[in-house]
């Protein structure tokens, strides 16, 4: 391959990559996962591997810096360490964080991998701070991937088990792609006389890719708030996906205490006990018609696991997936996002309890 032939290779790679964040919120999944069985999130985690960019540019980054199989596998394993660590941890505490902040973090973790890569030859295997980076950068994307797992809506049931099959897949479609990155990079270092130049070249364009990334996430996640303001005590991560706004006071309705907590999408609805209750500082929850059975049942087990104030039923007119309302407060959820029903009730009967609300 002649040089000149080269600069265009790189340049049509280039440009691909700049490309690439222009569907970089997209993020590689989408949609809802509340039917899925537990062995359905393996390919669920294999797509978001392979599809993640993000992801994909930051291990090629490590493999082209690290030059050698042994010491690509001992950093890819810190960073398999890493992520696998806070997807799991974040997804059973069930820590919601802005996604706009960690997709511009993972952005900028490619972009010092290339900014490493081009500044130095090769690293130094006694030196102890490559693995600790790569570990450091690893806890960042698995936040990013517990942030898209949550927001596929993981039911509680099965929770543990859903999610390491989740990491699983994760980590089948990183191997995967590692292979084929190893294979590539090999086949173009025995075929291309000036190699070191060529991979200079790719550093330059992983990290030009993270940086124009990393500013057109930025920009997006500013201009994707939504108008109204989210709970004081509801995580970043729901906005454009559930609202908080004030409800007019309410009190001294008619009607009783509900017979149960938990109403199916079949039953009849005590309209008049639900209000009664709203009004003695209950959560009421209501669900739209368009709720699968996976869904309903998730719901169904959070209302009678729990013992606190909060009561559900089906409400076949609501055009949103989720509402929570109280006597001064209703949360919208576009998405059937239980998470931040769950916190959003959980913040109004500490409020409730703590006498903060009048």
């Amino acid at each position: 391959m002649t040089l000149p032939a080269r600069g265009r290779l790189c340049a049509a790679a280039g440009l691909a990559l700049l490309l690439l964040p222009a569907t970089a919120a997209a993020h590689g999944i989408s949609g809802d996962a509340t039917d899925k069985t537990t062995l359905e999130y393996v390919p669920l985690g294999i797509e978001h591997m392979l599809l993640g960019w993000d992801h994909l540019l930051f291990v090629l980054g490590i493999v082209l810096l690290a030059r050698a199989p042994m010491r690509a596998a001992k950093l890819i394993s810190f960073f398999v360490a890493g992520h696998s660590f806070t997807l799991i941890v974040a997804t059973l505490a069930e820590w919601r964080v802005s996604p706009t902040l960690v997709d511009v973090a993972i952005a900028l973790s490619v972009v010092f991998v290339a900014a490493l890569g081009l500044q130095r030859e090769r690293l130094d295997d006694r030196a102890v701070w490559p693995a600790a980076t790569t570990l450091g950068f690893g806890l960042i994307h698995g936040l990013g991937l517990s942030t898209r797992l949550q927001d596929l809506g993981i039911p509680d049931d099965g929770l543990l088990g859903k999610t390491i099959a989740f990491n699983v897949g994760v980590e089948i479609g990183q191997l995967v792609a590692v292979l084929i990155m190893f294979a590539i990079v090999f086949l173009l270092a025995k075929r291309i006389a000036r190699w070191t130049e060529v991979r200079r070249s790719m550093f330059a364009v992983i990290g030009v890719a993270g940086l124009l990334a990393a500013v057109v996430l930025a920009v997006q996640g500013e201009d994707d708030q939504p108008n109204a303001t989210p709970d004081r005590n509801v995580s970043s991560a729901t906005a454009g996906v559930c609202t908080t706004v004030d409800e007019t006071p309410v009190g001294g309705l008619a009607g009783q205490h509900p017979a149960k907590k938990f109403f199916g999408p079949a039953e009849q609805v005590p309209e008049e006990d639900l209000a009664h209750v709203r009004g003695d500082g209950w959560v009421i929850v209501r669900y739209s018609a368009t709720a699968t059975p996976a869904q309903v049942r998730a719901l169904q087990t959070w209302i009678d696991g729990s013992d606190r104030a909060i009561a559900a039923a089906p409400d076949p007119k609501q055009r949103q997936a989720l509402v929570a309302t109280t006597a001064r407060r209703k949360m919208s959820c576009q998405r059937h996002d239980v998470s931040a029903i769950k916190q959003f009730a959980a913040a109004w009967l500490e409020d409730v309890k703590a006498g903060r609300i009048q």
